[in-house]
């Protein structure tokens, strides 16, 4: 599904994992298109024959699109597409504003099928290639505070799963990232704070000042560096897996929602008979 030297174009390069995974790909000579919504962030990258830059925002399908168009121009195709751009809205739902609901899912949800949306038309005509689609721990386990994150995360995973079984007749693949905790700007720049009432939720909130001190705490959180590498390696050895938890944090979320939904299962099947009509018997 991946040609032996392809052409990745990833969004979100100006900070976190998009920053780290533009300096892997640079680093071993990978081809790479990094984009952001302001190129001068992306300074940090040396142009040249393997390493392009283009202006992309999600938001705009225009500039989503005119970035795959320099992207072919660069390079002739392009093969991997990864959804990094996000955004993180923090506090209880019920005080997430309206407002705030809409831009967590215009970034999260709608920017993601505009990058697809313009993906899909060059990759199916190449019949291969690969989407890698950042969800997180918080799109298999949702976190008291993080109810809207995790909404706009959830939906990131259905819309890979259908994606996933829809591209496989022109060998086109999907991976999901779930990170956990890292060590990028999630709990800076590139988060949206609810009003808080300490009043009303206060475990809430004291739950989001013991993920702050974590997020502080460089021996709890993962290194974007390593994380990069790691989406690279997964790539480029073998079948990509359909899911990649990055960070031990997130493999004990999963295992723990895996064991509590099969206890879930065990326990009410004996109560939960055929929903079918019942068969109607001879006179």
């Amino acid at each position: 599904m991946i040609p032996a030297d392809p052409v990745w174009l990833v969004t979100g390069c100006s900070s976190g994992f998009g920053r780290a995974l533009a300096t892997e790909l640079a680093t071993r000579s990978i081809r790479v298109v990094a984009t952001a919504r302001s190129v001068s962030a992306l300074a940090y990258l040396e142009t040249g024959p393997r390493v392009a830059i283009a202006s992309l925002d999600v938001t705009r399908a225009d500039t989503v699109e005119g970035a795959f168009d320099e992207a072919v121009a660069a390079f002739g195709r392009v093969d991997v597409v990864v959804n990094n751009a996000g955004i993180g809205v923090i506090g209880p739902v019920e005080d997430v504003s309206e407002e705030q609901a809409r831009l967590q899912f215009e970034i999260n949800v709608f920017g993601v099928l505009n990058v697809v949306r313009a993906a899909l038309p060059v990759l199916r005509v190449q019949r291969g290639g690969h989407l890698v689609n950042f969800a997180s721990m918080a799109g298999e386990v949702s976190i008291d505070s993080l109810g809207i994150y995790s909404a706009s995360k959830f939906a990131v995973e259905g819309l890979s799963e259908a994606l996933r079984a829809e591209l496989a007749p022109y060998d086109v693949g999907v991976t999901i990232v779930e990170p956990g905790p890292f060590d990028t700007e999630w709990l800076g720049r590139n988060a949206i704070w609810a009003p808080r009432d300490d009043a009303r939720y206060p475990a809430v909130w004291e739950y989001v000042e013991a993920m702050r001190a974590v997020y502080a705490d460089r021996a709890q959180v993962g290194d974007p560096a390593r994380a990069a590498a790691a989406i690279v390696d997964a790539l480029t050895n073998g079948t990509p897996p359909e899911r990649l938890p990055l960070g031990a944090m997130a493999f004990d979320a999963l295992r723990r929602k895996i064991a509590a939904l099969s206890a879930t299962l065990a326990s009410i099947e004996p109560d939960a008979p055929s929903m079918l009509y019942p068969k109607e018997t001879a006179p």
